[in-house]
């Protein structure tokens, strides 16, 4: 399984603050499969559990749909468990945003929904009584792919989770 990360800062601007740091941590997982040895007897008894064959299933069976609830609760302990006596500090929120990212990512791969494309993301920034808005888009099939977030708040920072799962064939 390949996986990328990402770590990056964000300036948003705010009406009553000029600008504001934003720390972002996202991890972006993605299955990866070798079509040169795809039609050989030797690469189908290597083939990890992990890699799958193509079943040519256009939708998830009412069991095996992503359960948004589900991975809501996932986020909001996760956030509420490590963040509640957390104070913001602008040097180490990059390296926070990434350990929830990987942490949240790893609790809802707990629940093993099959064929589905995780991408989480992590916001944190300090709150300072200002008014912030996150948003994103995506290009999806709206029948199967579906995405879920939260929103946390402390009296030093806030944190926006967001999850993305995407159907694949």
């Amino acid at each position: 399984m390949a996986e990328r990360s990402l770590i990056s800062k964000m300036v948003v601007k705010s009406p009553r603050r000029k600008h504001m740091r934003l720390s972002l941590g996202a991890v972006v997982h993605q299955n990866s499969k070798k079509a040169s040895l795809e039609g050989s007897e030797s690469h189908r008894s290597k083939m990890s559990n992990s890699q799958l064959e193509n079943t040519y299933k256009l939708q998830p069976g009412t069991q095996e749909k992503f359960q948004t609830e589900t991975v809501r609760k996932v986020m909001w302990d996760t956030l509420e468990i490590k963040l509640h006596n957390v104070r913001y500090d602008a040097g180490s929120c990059g390296s926070l945003a990434k350990q929830l990212t990987d942490e949240i990512t790893c609790r809802i791969k707990e629940h093993r929904w099959k064929r589905y494309k995780l991408v989480v993301q992590v916001f944190v920034g300090q709150n300072v009584n200002q008014g912030v808005q996150v948003a994103s888009r995506c290009v999806w099939n709206a029948d199967t792919d579906t995405y879920a977030t939260v929103s946390y708040e402390n009296s030093s920072l806030f944190a926006v989770a967001s999850c993305y799962a995407v159907y694949y064939e």
